[in-house]
């Protein structure tokens, strides 16, 4: 069945031979994600890996990222940080929790910060506790969140996208954007400084990896690896603590099972 919202054809698949055509028969057809108004803002008109149309650059910067930061061998690399951080979320709800206190442990603060903690130093090297920036990426994740999922006239009725302005959603948009900018860009200075002073900084991380391809793939501009630094942050972040905090929330699942699988890692 094919709707049309505003000037947006859209197809409705209800029955499997259908959906055999869509997912497997013709999937390429049907791989890229529409380009909607936010995305096109925050990801400088959809230079990251999620919203990027599907093509070659598209398949490059996705073997970037599966073979730097998601293929087994990097997984094991980064056991260490994970153990390191669970032994600390421990130690904070041991702390939070024992009979002196009277104070309530807010277990999505504390999922939260692991999961955002363990990505800072995979990706950026840095400790995001020590910097202050958990509560700082939450924010910024959480306003994506709200934008993405919002709806913009403008994208389904051209004509009438002055509603979007006239309703503050664009000025929102950017203002995030300016948030975001401003954060990523000083990490990204923060490693081009070290490399200009000859300091290998110890491990490597992920954006010394997108700084060192950035000759031989000449689609890695500014812009793309801050689009792929929020995909990785969004993605990575609020969907893992996310999922904990579902289990911790159930009852019936006890938090020591829970994490005591992740130390070993």
């Amino acid at each position: 069945m094919l709707l049309h919202l505003g000037q947006v054809p859209t197809l409705v698949v209800s029955s499997p031979d259908g959906a055999r055509d869509v997912m497997r028969n013709h999937d390429q057809i049907f791989a890229s994600r529409p380009t909607l108004k936010p995305a096109k803002v925050l990801l400088d008109d959809c230079q990251d890996l999620a919203f990027r149309p599907y093509g070659e650059s598209w398949r490059q910067l996705r073997k970037i990222c599966v073979v730097h930061l998601l293929s087994s061998i990097r997984v094991q690399s980064y056991r260490p940080i994970r153990e390191e951080e669970v032994g600390f979320m421990i130690r904070k709800i041991s702390s939070q929790a024992s009979p002196t206190t009277t104070t309530s442990v807010d277990m999505s603060e504390i999922l939260y910060s692991l999961f955002n903690d363990i990505l800072c130093r995979v990706v950026s090297g840095k400790f995001a506790r020590e910097e202050g920036r958990n509560a700082l990426f939450r924010e910024l994740i959480n306003e994506n969140s709200v934008l993405l999922s919002k709806f913009y006239v403008g994208d389904y009725f051209p004509w009438l996208g002055w509603l979007d302005v006239l309703f503050g959603f664009v000025a929102r948009v950017k203002k995030n954007k300016k948030r975001w900018d401003d954060l990523l860009d000083g990490v990204i200075q923060e490693h081009e400084d070290r490399w200009a002073k000859g300091d290998d900084g110890g491990e490597e991380d992920f954006v010394d990896v997108l700084l060192s391809l950035r000759e031989d793939h000449p689609l890695l501009t500014p812009e793309t690896m801050k689009a792929l630094l929020m995909d990785v942050f969004s993605a990575g972040t609020d969907t893992s603590s996310a999922i904990l905090e579902f289990f911790v929330d159930g009852g019936d699942v006890r938090v020591t099972h829970l994490f005591r699988p992740m130390s070993c890692v």
